[in-house]
């Protein structure tokens, strides 16, 4: 090889040692890969924003890149995320044995800089989560201390959580109050919710009874067993409904009871729903373990899934098998919208009356409930916040009884400040907000993808986009040189993203004129033997080829469509130059030379 072909095969080899380093510099993946890259770098799937918050996005090849000093931090989040996850279990005992009664400022803390930390991985504020997390568990120490020192103390039940109107009422003869969060529930005490509104009553074993909305019960009986740490309840329901959710330690000893009309339940069950209407028709509804309900001198079981019915002055109704759950049309429990609004559509279960939407800011559905009812199998979620809801559907048979709880969704809702994607296929060239593209044809259909229910402009006239988000269009280029095309694309939040497509006609007279560093006659390149090398300014990223009797050459243009190709001559044979279209893939000869 001569001097001067060596130094091209640097030349030409530099490019792709500086690509390759750019690369390793950088972790690249698809948007479609974020949940898969998140709970592998970040520790958790749920932390999508994290991850998107410490990566560069590439809007033209939907993807994103991570430094390497981004994934040093992500390594630090995710060893503390795993930590803080782990630790949730922790919390969750430390509130079974009574955290937020026998510590209620030390649980507060504790619960307030896990919300925190969430709230910042939410919203992908990596420094406050790490922050939060740390104080999180520092705290957590110190409410597994306070609590096993106070568990002795005698509490009744407690005000967890309010929602709406919530009033108190002390004793049988008291007057009703406005009930304030922490408010202790003794034996008489009453509560009463008002319509869109609901209560969560906490005992010391972590038992919890959920009161929805327009219900009043009272509290007939309130008791601490200190040695076990259970809750001895007996809880009348006036009016209205309640979803009960209790303790292992209560399911087991059987110590918890209720008061629905005319029929008295005990439970050895976790999870219960029990109605009571103005007509004095009970309605109840068992999830787990068993209830043995009673009114008159009959007395039926109810197992896991089974419910009854009890009518003023009426005995109980044999088990009747409850309903399914409903399900969404989704494929995995969470999902991520930019809009105040969402769909939800479910498969139908048979022999339903109606379906029921249940709405909270929390998993437990203990605060900030919404209900919601329809006959119909799709509902119109609308004005949703810009942070985490929780969904669940629930359906009722001809009896009234709650069927069986769906799944919880999550639903994370961003806010919408990012304006629309626009991706577009086959333009490989790239530099700031416009798109080029080098064609032969004279027509071309261009295709792309944008967000769904986006609004497309194509040089400020409307081009339909399908539900999937993709769209088509043809563009002519007849006896034009160059044309570009300005895409806009808006979302309801009215987001803007603008994109300048460029197409560039290929012509051929710029393609032969190259330089030979032999003698050139004609059609005729004089070569007295030596090496042959020839250079060319054609079209970036343009490929193009040698054939020279049985061999051929390629290169590709650089940037500024510099190319050179270097071969040894064959005596009396053929050189023919070709490129390769790029729309078409096919080889076209630009010019055909003999060799002496």
């Amino acid at each position: 090889m001569t001097k001067k072909a060596l130094l091209f095969f640097f030349f030409c080899l530099m490019p792709c040692m500086l690509f390759a380093q750019q690369r390793e510099r950088g972790y690249v993946f698809k948007a479609s890969d974020l949940v898969q890259v998140s709970q592998r770098l970040a520790g958790d799937s749920a932390a999508w924003q994290i991850v998107v918050a410490s990566a560069e996005r590439r809007t033209s090849t939907n993807e994103f890149v991570l430094s390497t000093t981004s994934q040093k931090i992500l390594r630090t989040f995710s060893t503390l995320r795993t930590k803080v996850n782990r630790e949730r279990a922790t919390l969750s005992r430390l509130v079974k044995r009574g955290a937020p009664i026998l510590a209620e400022q030390e649980f507060l803390k504790t619960s307030k800089a896990l919300q925190a930390h969430d709230q910042a991985v939410a919203n992908g504020e990596i420094a406050k989560a790490l922050q939060e997390g740390e104080s999180f568990l520092l705290l957590l120490s110190t409410l597994s201390k306070v609590v096993e020192a106070r568990r002795t103390e005698a509490v009744e039940a407690k005000l967890r959580t309010k929602t709406g109107d919530v009033d108190k009422r002390k004793g049988l003869l008291g007057s009703w109050q406005q009930a304030e969060i922490g408010d202790l529930f003794a034996e008489s005490d009453g509560i009463r919710t008002g319509a869109n509104s609901t209560a969560a009553l906490a005992f010391i074993d972590g038992s919890q009874i959920v009161i929805n909305q327009n219900t009043t019960a009272v509290v007939r009986t309130s008791r601490i067993d200190k040695l076990e740490r259970t809750a001895q309840a007996n809880i009348a329901l006036i009016k209205g409904s309640l979803l009960s959710q209790l303790s292992k330690q209560a399911q087991e000893s059987g110590a918890f009871k209720l008061s629905a009309g005319k029929a008295e339940a005990v439970i050895q069950s976790s999870k219960f729903w029990a109605s009571v209407n103005e007509a004095s028709t009970t309605r109840i509804a068992n999830y787990e373990g068993i209830m043995k309900v009673r009114a008159g001198k009959i007395a039926v079981t109810l197992k896991k899934n089974q419910g009854t019915v009890v009518l003023k002055g009426k005995e109980p109704t044999p088990p009747v098998e409850l309903l399914p759950a409903p399900r969404l049309q989704w494929n995995a429990l969470d999902t991520v919208i930019f809009r105040n609004e969402l769909l939800l559509q479910w498969n139908p279960v048979a022999n339903t009356t109606k379906y029921q939407i249940e709405v909270s800011s929390e998993r437990n559905f203990s605060q900030n409930v919404q209900t919601y009812s329809t006959s119909a199998t799709s509902f119109l979620l609308k004005n949703l916040p810009n942070e985490t809801r929780f969904v669940r559907l629930q359906a009722f048979d001809k009896l009234g009884l709650r069927g069986v709880d769906s799944p919880t969704y999550r639903i994370l809702r961003s806010p919408d400040t990012e304006p629309p994607f626009i991706f577009v296929q086959d333009f490989p060239i790239q530099k700031g907000d416009t798109l080029t593209r080098y064609i032969t044809l004279s027509q071309l259909d261009i295709q792309g993808e944008t967000e769904p229910n986006a609004t497309l402009l194509k040089d400020g006239t409307p081009i339909e986009v399908a539900p999937n988000g993709t769209f088509q269009f043809s563009v002519s280029l007849e006896n034009l040189s160059e044309k570009s095309i300005l895409l806009s694309a808006f979302d309801a939040a009215k987001n803007r993203r603008n994109l300048v497509l460029r197409l560039v006609s290929i012509r051929q007279e710029r393609l032969v004129q190259m330089k030979w560093n032999c003698a050139v006659v004609g059609d005729t390149l004089i070569s007295n033997g030596l090496p042959i090398q020839v250079y060319g300014t054609a079209y970036p990223n343009l490929l193009l080829s040698l054939t020279h009797g049985n061999r051929t050459y390629s290169a590709t243009a650089d940037a500024k469509g510099n190319w050179a190709i270097a071969l040894e001559p064959l005596a009396n044979q053929t050189l023919t130059v070709s490129f390769e279209a790029p729309d078409t893939k096919r080889q076209t000869p630009i010019r055909t030379y003999f060799v002496k």
